[in-house]
Formats: C-alpha cells, sequence, structure tokens
C-alpha cells in the first residue's frame, strides 16, 4: 500500500485527481456488484446442496 500511495504522490494534481476518481468509481461498482455475487453463489450452493441430497 505504501508503493501505492508513493507512485499516487508524485503524479501531477490533475492525474492525482482523475486517479482518485477512477479508484472510487471502481470501488463503488465493487460495492454494486459484490452483495449480488455472494447471494448468487449461496443460493448456487443451497440448488446444489439440494440436487445432491435428491441422489
Amino acid at each position: 500500500m505504501d508503493q501505492a500511495e508513493g507512485i499516487l504522490n508524485r503524479l501531477s494534481e490533475q492525474e492525482h485527481s482523475l486517479m482518485e476518481q477512477y479508484l472510487d468509481s471502481m470501488t463503488d461498482r465493487m460495492a454494486d456488484v459484490e452483495p449480488a455475487l455472494y447471494t448468487g453463489g449461496f443460493r448456487d450452493g443451497i440448488r446444489v446442496m439440494k440436487f445432491i441430497n435428491s441422489l
């Protein structure tokens, strides 16, 4: 993490601002998608367990 901070600190003010906007946007998108992926995986696991139990 220190290395990433060092790189960000060497950027121009405009580049630094763009990177912060990009990272914020990426974090927001991941926060939106992550719960859906977890829930979908959990449901898939339940389906698999029900299928195995039906054998």
